[in-house]
């Protein structure tokens, strides 16, 4: 026996045909028990949703009436005895898997991960299969139900897109351009749709299509939400102009375990995944203006050699030491390419400049504990600038 809830509230007979209760009451008591279910609720809940406007003169015995009636379209439909009494309401003892909708989240769940296409595919197709109308369709208005019937809509419109990825994964271009005319028109506003379709008219060949559907989607969102195209979808309209392939997301893989200490992680990450993106366990330093600058760190290193840490020079060198620690993880200066490096993998004095530097300035003091002393350094300069037992920072050690 199965409880049906994606479409008119109905239980399925023993033909496989829906069988929806006789009366309004019975089908919406089903539906309230059945979206608790198999927890109780009060009686006070069901009165309230069954006569909300005006309750009966004898609002529990009519409410009994009402359970009796429904107890017995189940007993008739084969379900046996599910509606339960309870000190404080009724329970029906079903399984959420024993509903539509539990089916339809156990089959979709697993399509998102699926490794394959056609096995995702055939999955969704018998979740979709499932949906006979809109969750709750006869209390969609009800603010009762509102909630997780919103939850189910947006469910199913997941797994429609994600039936169109597989579909144009497995290069049956026509059906998936078939299947986004709907989901396109069912979520005029949702962007995703849009670029499944985008995607699909160019790969048709439909070049124009695209474009056009693209700048339509584009006026619509300004007309609608002030808003503008993702840069995803934009890109995705640069490769069209330019005939090039849809670019798809790219590879996340992870650096394989067992590695030597003195691998380095940024080819150990390469060769994981060539052109894709390696996680492991840092983000990337971002760049700034002393990424790729060896030849003007390499004066500083020098320099830093020669002079003594002291007065001025110390709060100089602390700034420093704080501007130059993003870029010390980089190797000599330079970004790594598509791979983030993990810092704590890299010896400083195995990389040039950068390395020396490090290990000049000792870089592995933690920098919040040079916060107060970078955040003013012109003050600290006054104050010791007519102080001639201070070394200036030019001065070498033969001066």
């Amino acid at each position: 026996m199965r409880y049906l809830l994606l479409g008119a509230c109905a239980v399925e007979g023993p033909d496989g045909r829906p069988r929806p209760p006789p009366g309004h009451k019975q089908r919406l008591l089903l539906a309230t028990l059945l979206l608790h279910a198999p927890r109780v609720v009060s009686v006070d809940r069901l009165l309230e949703l069954l006569w909300p406007q005006r309750a009966p003169a004898d609002p529990t015995a009519a409410l009994q009436i009402q359970v009796s009636r429904l107890r017995a379209f189940l007993r008739a439909a084969g379900a046996g005895e599910p509606l339960r009494s309870e000190p404080y309401g009724y329970r029906l003892a079903v399984d959420r898997g024993e509903t539509d909708a539990g089916h339809f989240e156990r089959l979709a769940a697993p399509a998102r991960t699926a490794p394959a296409p056609e096995q995702a595919l055939a999955l969704l197709d018998g979740a979709l299969a499932l949906w006979r109308g809109e969750p709750y369709e006869e209390f969609a208005d009800l603010a009762y139900f509102i909630g997780e019937a919103t939850r189910l809509g947006q469910l199913q419109g997941e797994a429609r897109e994600r039936r169109v990825e597989c579909l144009l994964a497995l290069g049956r271009v026509a059906e998936a351009l078939e299947a986004c005319g709907s989901l396109v028109q069912s979520h005029p506003l949702r962007e995703r749709p849009r670029s499944l379709q985008i995607e699909a008219l160019y790969r048709s060949g439909r070049q124009s299509e695209a474009l056009d559907a693209f700048e339509a989607f584009r006026q619509l969102l300004a007309d609608e939400l002030g808003l503008d195209p993702s840069p995803a979808l934009r890109q995705l309209k640069l490769a069209i102009l330019r005939h090039e392939p849809v670019p798809g997301p790219p590879a996340v893989v992870t650096a394989p375990a067992g590695l030597p200490a003195d691998t380095p992680l940024k080819a150990a990450a390469a060769q994981a995944a060539p052109g894709g993106i390696a996680e492991l366990g840092t983000p990337p330093v971002p760049l700034s203006t002393l990424t790729g600058r060896a030849a003007e760190i390499e004066p500083v290193a020098a320099l830093l050699e020669r002079v003594r840490l002291l007065g001025v020079c110390q709060v100089l060198i602390r700034v420093l030491r704080h501007r130059l620690e993003p870029h010390c993880a980089r190797g000599d200066g330079g970004a790594p390419a598509g791979a983030a490096v993990h810092r704590a993998a890299l010896r400083p004095a195995q990389h040039g400049a950068l390395g020396r530097v490090r290990g000049r300035l000792g870089l592995q003091v933690p920098l919040r504990l040079l916060a107060p002393l970078h955040r003013h350094p012109r003050r600290r300069e006054r104050r010791h600038s007519d102080d001639p037992a201070r070394p200036r920072l030019g001065a070498g050690a033969d001066d």
